[in-house]
């Protein structure tokens, strides 16, 4: 992420390249917000279906992301195999686990493959679930195997291509706790900051810091 100040133009050309990019795939940039209660009583609806324990907020939009992604890019064959990748922190499921004074960036790509006439069709607490499943298998092997096929990999990034979506986390990024001397900080950073992406295919969950919107998501 990159923060600026309301009156930086810089953010307005990057954000065109990216647009560009994704345009000439005939994929549009956009954000979108889902508000809360709604998110709410989602997660009520996938529990009480009997197939699932629980679910998170980030389990329900990462699943409602993918199959509406699916559903919008509209692959014609449906047997294609599609995919969803999402990060995972892995502090805590390495052995033994970072330290707290541990500041940097440890995660893996947790994967989901389908397809496409599969994800579509299926109820949305099975697509939930196989969300869960994928991160719990992340163990310490996991892990390992994960770093020891990056060290030996010349390319440490999947290409754009349209069966594959990425869905990020970012609902307990502190932003309002974010100090830069301004003031409404919320404000500044819900309306200036600039979340760059790889491949147009990615998609960011973060609180939708609007004073009138509060708790709600994009």
């Amino acid at each position: 992420m990159r923060a600026m100040a309301a009156n930086d133009t810089c953010w307005e050309s990057e954000l065109a390249k990216l647009s560009q990019s994704a345009e000439s795939r005939g994929i549009q940039l956009l954000t979108l917000s889902i508000e809360k209660e709604a998110v709410e009583r989602l997660k009520g609806v996938v529990v009480q279906s009997g197939k699932l324990f629980n679910c998170s907020t980030f389990d329900l939009l990462c699943a409602h992301v993918w199959k509406i992604s699916e559903i919008t890019i509209g692959i014609s064959e449906p047997n294609t195999k599609i995919c969803l990748q999402f990060p995972v922190n892995c502090r805590n499921r390495l052995q033994p686990p970072l330290g707290s004074d541990f500041t940097g960036n440890a995660f893996v790509l947790a994967s989901v493959s389908s397809t496409a006439k599969q994800l579509t069709e299926e109820p949305l607490e099975e697509t939930i679930g196989k969300i869960q499943g994928a991160k719990e298998v992340l163990n310490n092997d996991y892990i390992k195997e994960y770093v020891k096929a990056l060290e030996n990999s010349s390319d440490k990034f999947l290409p754009s291509m349209r069966e594959l979506t990425i869905v990020s986390d970012w609902l307990k990024f502190p932003f309002g706790a974010l100090d830069f001397g301004w003031r409404n900080n919320e404000m500044i950073l819900c309306g200036a900051a600039l979340v760059g992406t790889p491949v147009p295919e990615a998609c960011f969950l973060m609180p939708d810091l609007d004073q009138d919107r509060p708790g709600d998501f994009l």
